[in-house]
């Protein structure tokens, strides 16, 4: 995806963030891309999952606090990822290793 896709208001934070799924799913991602991802679309509709991926990268990476995440996650309106979140914090699931 790039050029009008990535540029237009309409598209871009969507455009962005299949991009973001695309390099996580080929180890190509740095914990620098979920923070910019985050201030570029604060309003996004899939901050859920952005601050999910990130918190996955961080625990397997062992970079950041993945359970400062967890926290900003578990404030987002209820999905699954929130509940998940609130069930890792409340020592009821692991995130994994």
């Amino acid at each position: 995806m790039t050029g009008k896709v990535l540029t237009n208001k309409e598209t871009a934070g969507m455009a962005r963030f299949y991009k973001l799924i695309a390099a996580g799913k080929l180890k190509e991602t740095k914990q620098s891309d979920y923070l910019a991802y985050r201030n570029d679309f604060p309003e996004s509709g899939y901050m859920s999952d952005v601050l999910w991926m990130q918190a996955v990268y961080e625990q397997k990476n062992k970079v950041g606090n993945y359970k400062t995440t967890l926290q900003e996650l578990a404030k987002q309106p209820d999905n699954e990822w929130s509940y998940a979140a609130k069930a890792i914090l409340q020592g009821k699931s692991t995130l994994g290793d």
